[in-house]
């Protein structure tokens, strides 16, 4: 599935270079006239309004960078007008220099609180003036750095969210794609039934498990770990879940033995060039006799449970898939009961704290267990696992989940 080619850092065009526009709001015609003199001596665009209400409109459709505004004009003065200025959200940036003859510490005071940026004397003095615009329009030209530079994240942000979008489609397509390999909940072979859960700590997890008839009286299952959580080890644990489909398995050794299927896995599955590895716990029942042949590299022993007095650890301790080209690992055989319950995992069902630090482990998974063989299989798995989740006072788990269970009942 492919990718949207989107660049996240697309820049804005540079702002076009245009002249400095300079809005002067005065009801004195005298005023404005000496003004716009000293101001396109400057170099500056210069234009004028009688009044508040004619300047707010004319800075709407203007935009200027800088006003000059009188204190005193009829209708609206010149600090409501500030206010108004500051409060439209085209026009909040614009500089406001007052024009007031009145420089009483609360007057000047009462301008700033409504908008104003700085005063200056009236009459002006030609170099106070040019001083004081040439402050705003500098305040002015970073205020208009900023805002192009926000443009630009906000450019940046929209693409990168679209991106993210199409990567998050791709990655719950490749979820589902992985769940559609998983084993139906339910009877894969009369008298045996299978229920799990299943909580990768991302959208793709490295932990995979299946269970599959491998011929008529077969059947074959396990739960694999891959080191490592995400894409890769999601896509590593799928790749090597292809060679224990029930027509591979045969082309693999030419018999259902786990220890031997385990030992061409090794040399077939190397240790990756970032150090990455694989665990797992494999299993094949006999169904006419109940016996269980199994073999693991590196994995958790499974548990055997009958009742809630009875529990066994099927595993021995090895080393994990890859690890060197000549492990051999060993098959070991057990015969099933009537009413024996089988538990698969991975570690990250035990390996959890509590909020003061106390490790659940695996005497804490064994005892969930054996509390919960009286219930139907389906229900058990999940009391299991939401004491896992009680222990640690929270929902999610920082990694990866499978817990596996299988109970022998009746003909087989």
């Amino acid at each position: 599935m492919s990718l949207v080619a989107v660049d996240p850092v697309a820049e804005l065009p540079e702002p076009a270079v245009v002249p400095v526009t300079i809005l002067i709001v005065d009801d004195d015609p005298m005023v404005r006239v000496l003004l716009e003199r000293q101001l396109q001596r400057l170099g500056y665009r210069v234009i004028q309004a009688t009044n508040g209400h004619e300047g707010q409109a004319l800075a709407a459709c203007e935009q200027p960078d800088l006003m000059i505004v009188d204190w005193m004009m009829p209708e609206m003065d010149g600090p409501t007008l500030c206010a108004a200025i500051k409060a439209d959200p085209l026009l909040c940036h614009t500089h406001l220099i007052m024009l007031t003859a009145n420089h009483d510490l609360a007057h000047v005071t009462e301008g700033l609180s409504r908008g104003a940026d700085d005063f200056l004397a009236k009459p002006p003095n030609p170099k106070e003036l040019a001083a004081r615009v040439n402050a705003g329009l500098r305040a002015r030209a970073l205020t208009r750095e900023v805002e192009h530079v926000n443009q630009q994240l906000n450019v940046s942000y929209t693409q990168l969210a679209e991106k993210q979008r199409v990567v998050d489609e791709d990655l719950q397509s490749a979820s589902r794609f992985v769940a559609s390999l998983l084993p139906e909940p339910g009877e894969p072979f009369p008298g045996v039934r299978l229920a799990w859960e299943y909580l990768p700590s991302m959208t793709l997890g490295g932990d995979f498990f299946c269970a599959a008839p491998w011929d008529d009286e077969h059947l074959g299952f396990y739960v694999l770990d891959m080191s490592g959580h995400g894409v890769g080890p999601c896509l590593r644990a799928a790749s090597l879940s292809m060679y224990l489909r029930t027509d591979a398995v045969r082309r693999l050794t030419h018999s259902f033995d786990p220890g031997e299927i385990l030992s061409e896995l090794s040399r077939l599955c190397p240790l990756t060039s970032d150090g990455h590895y694989c665990t797992i716990w494999l299993g094949c029942l006999h169904l006419p006799t109940r016996t269980l042949r199994f073999s693991s590299a590196g994995h958790p022993a499974a548990l055997l449970v009958n009742g809630p007095d009875h529990i066994e650890s099927l595993g021995m301790p090895g080393l994990p898939l890859g690890f060197a080209d000549d492990t051999e690992y060993v098959t070991q055989e057990k015969r099933l009961r009537d009413g024996d319950r089988l538990h698969l995992f991975s570690d990250g069902i035990f390996e959890i704290e509590s909020p003061d630090g106390a490790v659940w482990d695996r005497s804490g998974l064994e005892r969930a267990c054996q509390d919960s063989a009286n219930l139907l299989l389906a229900d058990a798995i999940g009391q299991v696992v939401d004491k896992a989740r009680t222990w640690q006072e929270r929902g999610t788990f920082d990694d990866d989940v499978v817990l596996i269970g299988f109970e022998v009942n009746g003909t087989a």
